[in-house]
């Protein structure tokens, strides 16, 4: 284990026996692992880059080991869902990108669409139905692509073809006001 600790995952799992401390130790590294593998990291770049491992990759670990040791197996009886923001939320921002096109382009699409969010900002506290289409569509299109791990050049030409739409649409919707 890089930066778990048994003793920090019992109490974050509330766990007071030490009969499954090798199965703790198992999610731990399981957990540290898959987060630096999704970060496109390693330990020593993830310490360089931040000094200590950040809280939110700490939190992330923490929940994915409770997640394991008390939901054994991939299916249950019971109608789980997935806690919205949570693991993915807590490690996306030390998501490594760089040196990869693709997620490279992915990024860029996504600041486009920031930008129209800020340019629909102001409108959509109007009370103007169009602009609010326009924003819940920047959004819609936001969450949809933020969704994209690894984009592929099909996902892409969609992502560009649905955002410059969208640019457009914003352009028309600002053009008509100063009309």
């Amino acid at each position: 284990m890089k930066w778990l600790t048994i003793d920090y995952i019992k109490r974050h799992s509330r766990i007071e026996y030490d009969c499954e401390d090798d199965l703790l130790r198992t999610y731990a590294e399981g957990a540290e692992e898959a987060i630096l593998h999704i970060c496109n990291r390693t330990y020593e770049n993830l310490k360089e880059s931040y000094g200590e491992v950040p809280a939110a990759i700490m939190h992330a670990s923490l929940l994915l080991c409770d997640v394991s040791y008390t939901h054994r197996c991939p299916v249950s009886s019971m109608n789980l869902s997935v806690v919205p923001y949570s693991v993915d939320v807590l490690i996306k921002p030390y998501i490594l990108l760089a040196g990869v096109p693709l997620a490279n382009e992915c990024n860029r699409i996504m600041e486009v669409l920031n930008v129209q969010h800020a340019n629909m900002d102001y409108f959509a506290n109007q009370n103007d139905d169009a602009a609010k289409i326009l924003y819940e569509r920047i959004d819609y299109l936001k969450s949809k692509f933020a969704a994209v791990q690894h984009p592929t050049p099909m996902i892409l030409d969609s992502m560009r073809k649905q955002t410059a739409d969208l640019v457009k649409a914003v352009e028309m919707y600002i053009a008509s006001l100063n009309t």
